[in-house]
């Protein structure tokens, strides 16, 4: 059940657009705008990405919400990185925004992220030779031990999902979901002993259902085509496999959590391609995004360290193309949960709250947020890209 405050907030952001809401709605009927027309020739008409950054998943329901509300109703959701953990949530209950955030909300999504703690190489002096042997090994063409330095604790079964697998568009869902993955086409040992890099030895996966895996049949990386990148060209799909180890894969970046294994395979992150715009306009009609993501310049060190090239090299020609289709975070440091380094702790602490009604409120304020700036940027039609343009 939702509380009066939540009811108040809700109806607070909804009656405060729902005018324009209707203006809008009426402009693109008049002009014969593609944005709600029938898809012609692609698979789907609106995507969204929901591109992580951390543990930002109200914001990102929040985008969602404010599509819905705007009448653009998302039929691909695709999730990188910790955007991952909210379209996991989406496909849980599909066509069912309120139940979406009760479980974002929910103490169960809690205790999830709470758990979260540090390890050892945590502390300071480890963390400073974590990325003092990642740079060595970079020269060295060697792969650095992402395996088992990692900084924090995150079960390898997260638990939010139970045994959900990916379903496609039925009548009763009216989206696929997608959530991006990298696979390493080593062993753990290769990384533990740091050997040396033998050529382009991670692939991008799309943990999906089988009809949209189908529909990627050929779709070659875009990330494999940046200088150094350890990426090979052909796209891999995975559509047997559960939600919930899907996500666990997705949000593994290396050094911040160990590596994801499903069925013998090793799985880092999908913030690979932290913005998978090229796919989302390969599979739909118009590929919408809100939120600026990047990356701290240690972190991406370290990713390149692994991947050979740097993250914010995609990030940096994304916005670059696109610099006015992107919402500038609002969040405080606090409501952000942002990692960082305590040296009155001597080292890296996890952000999430302590106690729930802390979590609560911060949450809650990440999705109002996030709502609020997905609806500004909607009307200014500045969220929209139609795909090849």
């Amino acid at each position: 059940m939702k509380t009066a405050s939540r009811l108040e907030n809700r109806v607070k952001l909804r009656v405060e657009y729902a005018l324009k809401i209707a203006v809008f709605l009426a402009l693109v009927l008049c002009v014969g705008s593609n944005t709600l027309a029938l898809a012609g020739g692609k698979p789907f008409q609106n995507s969204v990405i929901l591109s992580g950054g951390g543990f930002k998943i109200g914001m990102h329901l929040g985008f969602y919400h404010a599509m819905l509300d705007a009448g653009i109703s998302p039929d691909l959701i695709i999730g990188t990185c910790g955007g991952g953990i909210t379209a996991g949530i989406i496909e849980k209950f599909p066509n069912d925004p309120n139940a979406q955030e009760d479980f974002l909300l929910s103490e169960k999504s809690f205790h999830l992220l709470g758990s979260v703690d540090s390890s050892p190489f945590a502390e300071l002096a480890p963390l400073i030779g974590t990325k003092i042997q990642a740079l060595v090994n970079l020269k060295k063409k060697r792969y650095p031990d992402f395996v088992k330095r990692y900084v924090f604790n995150v079960p390898q079964d997260l638990g939010l999902f139970g045994d959900l697998k990916f379903s496609p568009r039925s009548s009763t869902k009216n989206f696929a979901t997608i959530i991006q993955a990298t696979e390493f086409d080593g062993e753990a040992r290769d990384i533990v002993q740091r050997r040396k890099v033998r050529g382009r030895e991670f692939a991008q996966v799309y943990f999906t259902d089988s009809e949209t895996a189908n529909a990627l049949a050929g779709f070659e990386s875009p990330i494999s085509f940046l200088n150094k990148s350890r990426i090979q060209r052909q796209t891999r799909t995975v559509s047997d496999v559960k939600v919930d180890d899907a996500v666990r894969a997705g949000m593994s970046d290396p050094f911040l959590m160990a590596p994801k294994t499903i069925n013998g395979k090793i799985y880092l992150t999908g913030g690979t391609d932290v913005f998978p715009l090229e796919m989302a306009e390969y599979l739909s009609e118009n590929a919408h995004y809100f939120y600026r993501n990047g990356l701290s310049p240690i972190m991406d060190r370290l990713f390149k360290a692994v991947f050979g090239f740097f993250m914010v090299e995609k990030v940096f020609k994304v916005q670059k193309d696109d610099e006015t289709l992107m919402w500038d975070t609002e969040l405080t440091k606090e409501e952000a949960f942002e990692p960082k380094i305590r040296l009155s702790q001597g080292g890296m602490g996890s952000a999430i709250p302590a106690g729930y009604a802390d979590y609560h409120r911060l949450m809650l304020a990440q999705y109002e947020k996030g709502y609020s700036a997905a609806t500004r940027q909607i009307f200014a039609h500045r969220h929209l890209k139609p795909a090849g343009k």
